[in-house]
C-alpha cells in the first residue's frame, strides 16, 4: 500500500505515533490522534453510502482537523477536491457540480457560501467542523460524528492508478478546471518533494497559507507528514504573530510569499534566532523583483529556495540548488531564474510550431515538460486535457527560455503576451521594472485594442500610501529602462486591483474597465 497516499499516510502515523504531527489555533495531533481521527473519519463518510472513487471537497480554513479529515478522505478510497476557503456560493456551487461531489466537508467560517451554493443541499454528507444547531438530513456535526462513529481502522486498497485528488485550477478566467492526479503519482510527488524543497526529517513547518489548493498539499504538508514531522496550519497571523510562533517552534521550514518579503526581512531582525533555526525558506507566489530577492538572499544565504510549477505538474519543475541561492551556481542571471529542471522532469522550449529551440536567451518560446509527475487530464474534459498536449509534452503556457547552462527564465505567460505593431511585448517584464518605481505598490499590465498598432500597452496602478505619482512619471520610468515600445500608453491608477479568489489579478476585468470607461 506504499504505493497510495492512505497507505503511506498510515504507515507515517504508526511510525511516529508519539509525535506532534499537527498544530494550530484549535489545539495539537499527535501522529497516533490523526490516524484515529481519520479512520473515524473514513468510517463516517461510508456510512452515508460514499464508495471508494466518489468526491469530497474540502473547504477549510487552517485547523488542526485539516489533516485528519484529508487521510480519511483517502483512507476511505474517496478522491480529495481542495477548494478555496474564499470562494463564493456561485464558485463553490460550480466546483460541487462539476466534480460530482457526494460530501462536502467545511469550517465555520465558510458557511454562508455553502448556505448560498444550492448544490450543497442535494449531496449525500456535509460535516460542519463547528458544533452545529441543528444537524439534520445531510448535515452532520463533525465531533458528534466522530465520536459516534466506528474507531477501527479499515484502508481501502486503492491501486496506483486510481484518482486520489482533483487540483482545481485557479480559473483566471471563466470557470477553473479540475486536474486528475493518480495516487501513484501523488505519492511520487510527495516523496520526491522532500529532496527537491529540501524539507528536513523532522521538520517543523510554520505554514501561513491557505488550504484550498492541491499543490501546498503535495509539495509542502504532505512531504512534512512523510518525514515525520510537525504542521503548524497558522491562522489568522500577523508578521508578528507568525514569527512568534517560529520562535516558539523553533521552526526549520517556512514559506514567504512575494507580498511579504520587505517585512519579513524587516521583522527577521527583530528575531535572530528565528532565522538561525531554519533550514529552508520557500519563497513562493508571484514573481519577485530581483532587489527583493537580493534582499532576502541577503537574510537567509543558501536556505533561500525557489522553484517553479503548476497544478498540472504535480510537484516543482524547476528549482534552485544551495549554491544557486548564494552565486555559486552557473546561471546566466542568478536573480531571474528560477533554476534548473526537476529530477522528474525534462525541460523544451517551442516555437510556434512546436519545433524545439535551442537554449540561449534569443530563444524565447513556450515550454513544454515531460514530466513523470504529470496530471492525468482534466476532469470530464477530453477537449481541453488534449488541448493541453503536443506530442506528448505538457505545454505550460508559459514563455521563456533556457540558458546554455540549462537553467530556466520565465518571460510570460503565453496568452498574456501583447503584440504591438508587430512586436511582442510581455506584461511580466513590464510589471518587473515598473515595481521598482517609488510610489508603486501593485501594478498590473495587460493589452487593450488600438487602431494603429493593433493592441497597446496599459497599466492598472495602486500607488503606496501618500505618494502622488502621475502617469507620466509612470511613462517616463518605463522609457527610461525599457525599449519605448514596451512603455504604458495608458495609464490608470485604482484603488486595489481586482483578484479572484486565489489572489490572482483579474486582467479580464481589466481590459473591461478599459473598455467601457
Amino acid at each position: 500500500m506504499q504505493d497510495t497516499l492512505g497507505g503511506m499516510l498510515v504507515r507515517s502515523c504508526e511510525r511516529h505515533s508519539e509525535l506532534t504531527a499537527v498544530r494550530s489555533v484549535n489545539g495539537d495531533r499527535t501522529y497516533a490522534d490523526v490516524l484515529l481521527n481519520a479512520a473515524r473519519v473514513a468510517n463516517v463518510l461510508r456510512s452515508r453510502g460514499l464508495q471508494p472513487g466518489d468526491r469530497v471537497l474540502l473547504m477549510l480554513e487552517n485547523c488542526a482537523e485539516a489533516v485528519e479529515v484529508l487521510m480519511g478522505i483517502t483512507i476511505a478510497g474517496l478522491v480529495i477536491v481542495p477548494v478555496n476557503a474564499g470562494f463564493k456560493a456561485s464558485e463553490l456551487d460550480h466546483v460541487l457540480r462539476d466534480s460530482g461531489a457526494r460530501g462536502l466537508v467545511h469550517t465555520d467560517g465558510v458557511r454562508a457560501s455553502v448556505a448560498g451554493a444550492p448544490t450543497a443541499a442535494t449531496i449525500d454528507v456535509v460535516l460542519h467542523l463547528a458544533p452545529s444547531e441543528s444537524p439534520s438530513g445531510n448535515r452532520l456535526d463533525y465531533a458528534a460524528a466522530l465520536e459516534a462513529a466506528e474507531p477501527a481502522l479499515a484502508l481501502h486498497e486503492s491501486l496506483p492508478d486510481d484518482l486520489a485528488i482533483i487540483g482545481y485550477t485557479s480559473g483566471t478566467t471563466g470557470f477553473p478546471k479540475g486536474a486528475m492526479v493518480t495516487q501513484s503519482t501523488l505519492v511520487l510527488c510527495v516523496r520526491s518533494s522532500v529532496g527537491v524543497l529540501r524539507v528536513p526529517h523532522y521538520s517543523r513547518l510554520a505554514y501561513i497559507g491557505g488550504l484550498g489548493y492541491a499543490a501546498p498539499w503535495w509539495t509542502i504538508i504532505l512531504p512534512h507528514l512523510y518525514v515525520g514531522g510537525m504542521v503548524n496550519l497558522i491562522r489568522d497571523y500577523t508578521v508578528d504573530s507568525w514569527f512568534e510562533t517560529m520562535r516558539q517552534d523553533r521552526t526549520t521550514f517556512t514559506y514567504c510569499p512575494s507580498p511579504l518579503i520587505d517585512r519579513f526581512v524587516e521583522k527577521a531582525r527583530d528575531y535572530p534566532d528565528v532565522i538561525a533555526h531554519l533550514e529552508t525558506l520557500n519563497h513562493s507566489a508571484s514573481a519577485a523583483t530581483p532587489a527583493e530577492i537580493r534582499k532576502i538572499v541577503d537574510l537567509v544565504g543558501d536556505k533561500y529556495f525557489h522553484g517553479w510549477g503548476a497544478t498540472e505538474i504535480v510537484g516543482a519543475l524547476t528549482c534552485l540548488t544551495r549554491n544557486d541561492a548564494i552565486g555559486l551556481g552557473t546561471a546566466e542571471d542568478r536573480w531571474a531564474t528560477v533554476g534548473r529542471p526537476a529530477p522528474t522532469t525534462r525541460l523544451f522550449v517551442l516555437d510556434d510550431d512546436g519545433n524545439v529551440l535551442p537554449r540561449g536567451r534569443e530563444h524565447v518560446g513556450e515550454f513544454a515538460v515531460e514530466q513523470d509527475t504529470i496530471f492525468a487530464g482534466y476532469w470530464n474534459n477530453p477537449e481541453q486535457t488534449a488541448a493541453a498536449f503536443k506530442d506528448g509534452r505538457y505545454l505550460t503556457g508559459d514563455v521563456g527560455w533556457v540558458d546554455h547552462q540549462g537553467y530556466a527564465y520565465i518571460v510570460d505567460r503565453k496568452r498574456d503576451m501583447i503584440v504591438s505593431g508587430g512586436a511582442n511585448v510581455y506584461p511580466a517584464e513590464v510589471e518587473r521594472v515598473l515595481r521598482e518605481l517609488d510610489g508603486i505598490a501593485e501594478i498590473a499590465v495587460f493589452g487593450v485594442p488600438h487602431d494603429k498598432w493593433g493592441e497597446t500597452v496599459a497599466a492598472a496602478v495602486v500607488r503606496r500610501p501618500g505618494s502622488a505619482i502621475t502617469e507620466e512619471d509612470v511613462v517616463a520610468f518605463a522609457k527610461e529602462h525599457m525599449a519605448s515600445f514596451k512603455k504604458p500608453t495608458s495609464v490608470r491608477f485604482l484603488d486595489e486591483l481586482p483578484r479572484n479568489a486565489s489572489q490572482k489579478v483579474k486582467k479580464d476585468a481589466l481590459r473591461e474597465l478599459w473598455s467601457t470607461t
